[in-house]
């Protein structure tokens, strides 16, 4: 195997391992962000159903 094949070859796998990692990072991230999306609308609805129940309370 000639030297520029052998660096081709190391490139090669080293441009594969890099596309790996940036591939679970990006699905990690989207991941989290979909995390932290759920919390938010969770939060916003516990926020609105006090509100709510406040207001009943208030009424009744």
């Amino acid at each position: 195997m000639t030297e520029a094949a052998k660096i081709d070859e190391k490139a090669a796998k080293r441009d594969a391992k890099r596309a790996e990692r940036v591939k679970l990072n990006t699905e990690k991230k989207a991941a989290d962000r979909e995390a932290a999306r759920a919390t938010r609308v969770a939060a916003k609805r516990e926020e609105r159903d006090k509100a709510k129940a406040a207001s009943a309370a208030s009424a009744a």
